[in-house]
């Protein structure tokens, strides 16, 4: 008996009419409870001020999407949209993630580490069970062993470890949800040699662009630049070594 995967997806494309087929893709994973509609201000601003254009999802359960939700095809959901953007042929492509959805992009960048320029990760967690012990930290005086009760591990410790990828790290200082200390810890733990922290002092976790005065995007913009600049070199350098190397 076969195993049929139905995929509920919702499509969202933001093309800058200008010279749009050279900029770079910016691939963009939501929080917990996204839908597209409440992102539409964010994603006008990027493509404004960064300059990309920008791909991105409703999540299962989430807005126009009825599938139901669980780590493993939100893994799956994100391979589907790479590969789909891939088939635009971008020079350069970018993962995003915020919250939960910095998870997927990481687990994503992962996976395609050779196809990204680079990721970005915002408002991220460790791990969802690290997450749990600050959200509720009751638990901590009757479990011994969170795993017991977190199916989700959303380990985003042990994964950052491995991605070498330029990676940009942006938290809110008001955060709210999820301390900024976890996002510093995976800063730290990233293998990437080319890494770079922003902090909004104002933002908090669903809107880092709180009191923001224009350097969040400035800070984005400018690691886009830096990115590209090092991924063509790279490409450069293996073209050199071995001229059969495709782009």
């Amino acid at each position: 008996m076969r195993k049929v995967m139905i995929l509920f997806i919702f499509f969202i494309w933001y093309i800058k009419t200008k010279d749009s087929e050279n900029k770079p893709i910016m691939l963009y994973f939501q929080g917990n409870g996204g839908y597209l509609e409440k992102y539409m201000n964010l994603f006008n601003l990027i493509i404004e001020r960064v300059d990309v254009n920008i791909f991105s999802c409703s999540n299962r359960g989430c807005g126009s999407n009825i599938a139901k939700p669980s780590e493993e095809y939100f893994y799956k959901d994100a391979h589907v949209y790479i590969e789909y953007v891939k088939t635009k042929n971008p020079k350069h492509l970018f993962i995003f993630g915020s919250s939960m959805g910095a998870a997927v992009a990481i687990d994503t960048a992962l996976k395609q580490h050779d196809h990204i320029s680079g990721l970005i990760v915002q408002n991220a967690f460790t791990s969802l069970k690290e997450l749990s012990r600050y959200s509720h930290p009751f638990l901590n005086y009757f479990l011994f062993d969170y795993d017991m009760i977190i199916r989700s591990k959303m380990d985003n410790e042990s994964k950052i470890k491995n991605i070498t990828v330029p990676t940009l790290f942006t938290l809110s200082e008001m955060d709210e949800k999820v301390p900024t200390s976890h996002t510093r810890t995976l800063f730290q733990l990233s293998a990437s040699a080319n890494k770079q922290l922003y902090l909004s002092k104002g933002g908090t976790h669903p809107n880092i662009l709180k009191n923001d005065d224009g350097s969040y995007h400035k800070a984005m913009k400018k690691f886009i630049v830096t990115a590209i600049s090092i991924r063509e070199k790279n490409i450069q350098k293996a073209v050199e070594r071995n001229p059969n190397t495709p782009n």
